[in-house]
């Protein structure tokens, strides 16, 4: 009888032990996926200007808009604006001008992706300048700057059309002499597309 219960009772320690050797052989294969998944998840960084799309940011980039910067889910990651970190919060609005340095952290530690995005909501410098016989001079800082750059002259008194004019057709001259009589209205973009809004509108009697 006594040796039934100390079969018995060997066989419960038995199965403890089996069964908490299992629960650690489960517990470490779970730390271990863990890990393996944790070492090879991309820190991947993304961009949008509206809260719905996602586009990965490959390279460095320059924008005009206010722009949203995400990254790969349960990554860490840092804002930088003139070397100061400014937010780790994903989904984080930049719109002030200037140049961010973005770096994305894997969970373990093993991967980073850094890139850098530039905003210039700065339009084109144009300066214009009025001669003493009333025409004009119009002047371009940097013409490499421009995408856009024409202007629509009309008759105010009839308002017709007289011409339109693409300053860019035959390559856009650093400067440009206004001299026909006319109301002049100037669109005047850079290649990010920030307009110039002012002396866009001229008048030569």
């Amino acid at each position: 009888m006594e040796e039934k219960k100390s079969s018995k009772k060997v066989i419960i320690l038995v199965a403890i032990l089996l069964v908490i050797l299992t629960i650690i052989a489960v517990v470490i294969y779970l730390k271990m996926k863990e890990r393996y998944e944790n070492d090879n998840i991309q820190p991947d960084i993304y961009y949008s200007f509206d809260e719905v799309s996602k586009i990965p940011l490959l390279e460095d980039k320059t924008f005009s808009k206010n722009t949203i910067i995400t990254w790969t889910k349960d990554c860490k990651g840092e804002i930088k604006k003139d070397e100061k970190i400014i937010s780790k919060k994903t989904g984080e609005k930049i719109s002030e001008e200037g140049k961010y340095e973005i770096t994305i952290t894997s969970p373990s530690g093993k991967n980073k992706t850094t890139k850098t995005l530039i905003i210039d909501k700065t339009p084109p410098e144009v300066k214009v300048t009025k001669s003493s016989s009333g025409t004009y001079t119009i002047q371009f800082t940097d013409i490499t700057d421009v995408g856009i750059a024409k202007y629509t002259r009309y008759d105010k008194e009839t308002n017709t059309v007289i011409e339109e004019v693409d300053l860019m057709k035959d390559g856009l001259q650093p400067v440009i002499e206004i001299k026909e009589k006319g109301y002049y209205f100037f669109e005047i973009k850079d290649k990010l597309g920030n307009s110039l809004k002012e002396n866009t509108k001229l008048k030569i009697q």
